[in-house]
This record gives structure tokens, sequence and C-alpha cells, in this order.
């Protein structure tokens, strides 16, 4: 983490907090609450407004949003992201079946 905050203009960093609590306090301590945030990915509403700003966001014909196809920075989980039905209408992703 220091390397990639000293290396990096990191404006906020969204952390999945199971098994890392202790390393998202320290991180928070050390770069701040502001910069260092804990988002709990096992909130289906909160997760389900997240993906769907996403989408529209990087499906857009006028979205910023590139990949030059480098290995190291293309995120698979990403790619293997799916949709389905859950109660009142809400999505959530999940991963494909290989």
């Amino acid at each position: 983490m220091d390397e990639l905050m000293s290396r990096y203009d990191v404006v906020r960093f969204y952390g999945d907090p199971p098994y890392w609590e202790s390393e998202m306090d320290a991180w928070a301590a050390r770069y701040g609450e502001k910069r260092v945030v804990r988002w709990y990915t096992n909130r289906v509403v909160q997760m389900h407004a997240a993906c769907e700003r996403l989408l529209t966001d990087v499906a857009k014909a006028d979205s910023p949003f590139r990949h030059d196809g480098c290995e190291q920075t293309s995120c698979t989980c990403a790619t293997r992201g799916r949709r389905r039905g859950r109660a009142a209408g809400t999505c959530s992703a999940r991963r494909a079946r290989r």
C-alpha cells in the first residue's frame, strides 16, 4: 500500500474489510479516513446501485473509461461478473461459471 500511495495520486481507495480489518484500520490511520474507505460488498442494495452506476458510466458512448490491454492492470474478476435477478427487482453481480 505504501508503494501505491507514494507512486500514484490516490484520491480514494475502497477496500472490502472482511479478513482485512486490521490492515484497513492501519491504512486509514496512515492515509486518512477520506482516502481509505471501508466498502462492504455484501450489502446488496448499495452494491446494486454502485454496479448500475459503473455500468452506466462505462457503457456510455462518450465514456472516458478505457483499458489499454495491459495484462498487469486488467481486472479479470470484472469481466467474469454477471447479473442475476433478486427479490424486489434488484440485481447483483456474481462470478460466472467457468
